[in-house]
């Protein structure tokens, strides 16, 4: 009989205190309320549905490695199509000097040091 007035005692007293708790919380919440944005008329129309839930972190997480996926598959479809129109050849360039022989010396040198 006693235990049970004592958890009787003890509800009534989570309850007192939770009222208390709430009471306070709304109070809290009028003082931070804003008169100039009670006034406000602006309400911004969200393109989501009234049942779609904001996405979960493995949803998010699926769309980012769906995005990179893409993203590597275009790149490589880049890559190829550069790689097509590159020429596939180089140019031979004309060698302005002479190789030099061994031995060989310098023109400056044959022309004025001749001796």
């Amino acid at each position: 009989m006693e235990r049970e007035q004592a958890a009787l005692k003890d509800v009534k007293r989570f309850a007192a205190w939770e009222q208390d708790r709430v009471r306070k919380l709304e109070a809290k919440r009028q003082e931070k309320k804003d008169p100039a944005v009670e006034e406000c008329s602006f309400a911004p129309k969200i393109n989501r549905s009234e049942n779609e839930r904001p996405r979960t972190k493995e949803q998010f997480l699926a769309d980012q490695q769906a995005f990179l996926e893409r993203q590597n598959l275009r790149h490589e479809r880049i890559r190829q199509e550069v790689a097509e129109l590159e020429c596939p050849h180089k140019p031979q360039l004309m060698n302005p000097q002479p190789k030099k022989k061994k031995g060989e010396k310098q023109v400056h040198d044959r022309l004025y040091h001749a001796g």
